[in-house]
């Protein structure tokens, strides 16, 4: 039966299910870049948001604004931004300015990060701080490094021309240990985009080489998301 003080009851009752129905909106705080989802913020950022809670806490000291007049970024916005830039980078230009070493976890142990693309790998390691302290004594252990490299009682190098089993064997055994150090630079550019290409002032680009090796060394000692990376294979003996 009609009810005679509603109009259209059917209308009425449809209105009141669907109210029922509706899901409370929530909304986040735009100001907080870290209110997002752990996938959404690795996208983005490559870092789960404990990680960059941890990264935030860590640089507040040196990135904190003074004041918040005229919407000055916060920290976490901060260091969204610049982790956003290492994530993706836009830029087509490929130098080689650095030299690396890694340990067998691919932990970046080393970096040398002021040289142009024209130099060669074997003159920025004599030059290094490292090399300076291997030959003083100060460190000890060996490093593996390539043809490329001088042997010398702190640096094995392969065999050039391996003439016996025992030369060749070796060669392979360096060889699986050295690929260590492509795939860390693997990991590294596939975690930040920005290393694939850099076109900023050389000074620049050297400090944005070593930021992306740092925070690669707190992203794997924090167990953060490790990107896809192809496997390279050993060298050919």
């Amino acid at each position: 039966m009609a009810s005679p003080f509603v109009e259209d009851p059917v209308e009425l009752g449809a209105r009141i299910v669907r109210g029922a129905l509706r899901r409370a909106r929530t909304f986040r705080d735009r100001q907080n870049p870290l209110a997002f989802h752990d996938d959404h913020l690795y996208e983005r950022y490559r870092f789960s948001a404990e990680g960059m809670t941890y990264l935030c806490q860590l640089l507040e000291p040196y990135v904190a604004n003074a004041t918040h007049r005229s919407r000055a970024l916060i920290v976490p916005q901060t260091v969204c931004v610049a982790l956003r830039y290492f994530a993706t980078g836009t830029f087509m230009y490929i130098p080689h300015v650095s030299a690396m070493t890694c340990d067998h976890q691919c932990l970046v142990t080393s970096i040398e990060a002021k040289w142009p693309g024209s130099v060669h790998d074997s003159r920025i390691f004599r030059e290094s701080a490292l090399c300076h302290r291997l030959e003083q004594g100060l460190f000890s252990g060996l490093l593996v490094g390539d043809q490329g490299y001088a042997c010398q009682p702190f640096l094995m190098t392969p065999y050039p021309d391996p003439n016996t089993r025992p030369q060749t064997a070796f060669n392979v055994a360096l060889s699986r240990t050295r690929v260590k150090i492509e795939m860390t630079f693997g990991i590294l550019k596939a975690r930040f985009n920005c290393l694939r290409g850099l076109r900023v002032a050389p000074d620049r680009a050297c400090q944005v080489v070593t930021a992306c090796a740092v925070l690669h060394n707190v992203a794997s000692i924090r167990r953060e998301r490790a990107p896809p990376v192809s496997q390279q294979p050993p060298d050919v003996i």
